[in-house]
């Protein structure tokens, strides 16, 4: 009952993202603040990067929900350009995973292993550094100046009816991102199921690699950072505190690349982001935390 409230509570967050971007854009309210900010940045790289990295540590659930509208003002009609940008606004609003005191993924294992704060950090620092990396290297080389348009404000702005706010509304956005919502529920009803099953297999001696396939086709599937962080304590119980950063990241990477991670439906549906774009550039990142993860087991 609470997931389905929960899930209902995020459709209409959404709902109600979707119409605030739509009467801001109307409203030039978009477009005075890139004004504004145009005339102090020259830059568009540097500008696109202050504002992804703004939307990336915003205090609130469903970062990419509030800045992906942002994000939609800044793009080029071009469908490539759009699908870039939407790339970088879900890379820019996923880090915050590895140290936001505000989420289920600090918080958990704090309590659950008795760190500091600033212990846990350690910990998670060398993965929090790859993605911020890689997030600035995505701008630098794949995002071009022409991908970025910073429109001026417009002397008119758009007569505000109930239709032209109901035209705000991506009802395919909604209708996916309900779908997934959907889906993840009914795999997290046999989350128990999957837990159960990786502390069995987690009792025989030399197991590491396959308990590591496992607890990724887990994570893959359940598509939930409260989930991936409960495999993650959990494993980390059984195996030590050494391979801690190595289970974050495989389970972090394959929470990046679920099909019940709602954030892809938002940002893929808003954005028309190509799905091998998605996977090539988002597998890449998820490969190489992984990898970084794995050099961390001492």
């Amino acid at each position: 009952m609470l997931e389905l409230l929960s899930n209902q509570i995020y459709l209409l967050w959404i709902l109600l993202a979707l119409i605030i971007g739509g009467l801001f854009t109307d409203l030039n309210i978009f477009q005075k603040v890139f004004a504004f900010l145009s005339k102090r940045i020259k830059n568009k790289k540097v500008l696109i990067t202050l504002l992804s990295t703004i939307s990336g540590i915003l205090p609130i659930s469903g970062r990419l929900v509030v800045s992906a509208p942002v994000f939609n003002a800044v793009s080029s009609d071009q469908e490539k350009s759009r699908g870039k940008l939407g790339i970088l606004n879900y890379l820019s609003t996923h880090h915050y995973y590895f140290w936001s005191p505000l989420e289920s993924t600090v918080i958990v294992p704090i309590a659950a292993f008795g760190l500091s704060y600033f212990a846990l950090v350690r910990y998670t620092l060398p993965l929090l550094i790859l993605m911020i990396l890689f997030t600035f290297v995505y701008i630098r080389y794949e995002v071009k100046e022409e991908d970025i348009n910073f429109l001026l404000p417009s002397n008119t702005t758009q007569k505000i009816t109930l239709k032209r706010i109901l035209s705000y509304i991506n009802w395919r956005l909604l209708i996916t991102v309900g779908i997934i919502l959907l889906l993840s529920s009914i795999a997290q009803l046999h989350s128990k199921a999957i837990l159960d099953g990786l502390k069995k297999v987690t009792q025989t001696p030399h197991i590491i690699p396959y308990v590591s396939i496992l607890a990724f086709i887990a994570a893959f599937i359940l598509g939930s950072s409260s989930k991936f962080i409960g495999m993650t304590v959990l494993l980390t119980s059984v195996f030590g505190m050494n391979y801690f950063t190595y289970f974050f990241a495989l389970e972090f990477a394959a929470y990046l690349l679920s099909p019940t991670h709602k954030c892809i439906a938002i940002a893929k549906e808003y954005f028309h982001i190509k799905l091998l774009d998605f996977i090539l550039v988002i597998g890449s990142l998820a490969g190489l935390i992984i990898l970084l993860g794995f050099a961390t087991i001492r």
